[in-house]
């Protein structure tokens, strides 16, 4: 029983990491996609308002 136990938990383990690996695997290609190579750089003049609390 312990080694179906072990053999269980160690499915477990790596379905988890896989599970892991896709999420991301899957965040990455959007965080590429929202600043990719073709993303117009963005200057503050463009901002509508500024943030107070932010030190340039």
């Amino acid at each position: 029983m312990e080694v179906v136990e072990a053999l269980i938990e160690k499915y477990e383990l790596e379905q988890e990491s896989a599970e892991r690996e896709t999420w991301h695997r899957l965040s990455m290609q959007t965080l590429a996609r929202a600043y990719g190579d073709d993303e117009p750089e963005y200057t503050t003049d463009m901002l509508k308002r500024t943030n107070p609390d932010y030190e340039e």
